[in-house]
């Protein structure tokens, strides 16, 4: 019965771990994403370009910071009511 009772808390939670996870996977594609923007604004951001990479940047910021704080939340609260259903 104790084996059984572990088994089952652990799959209340296996929504939740799975939602960090992705959280986690997502987070870090983002970053390295964001860091090649970064090499790549450097390589060419000379002369006339300059404003073009600076503005392509802040677009990258401006598109997915809100999009990406609200999916945040949105799977945080689905896999929580995922977890409710076991």
């Amino acid at each position: 019965m104790v084996q059984y009772n572990k088994y089952l808390t652990e799959g209340r939670n296996y929504a939740s771990s799975n939602a960090e996870a992705a959280i986690e996977r997502m987070e870090d594609l983002l970053a390295d994403f964001e860091m090649w923007l970064d090499e790549h604004v450097q390589k060419t951001a000379t002369g006339p370009n300059d404003k073009l990479a600076l503005s392509l940047k802040a677009d990258f910021y401006r598109m997915f910071d809100k999009q990406w704080d609200s999916m945040k939340k949105d799977l945080i609260i689905f896999s929580r009511k995922l977890d409710k259903l076991n």
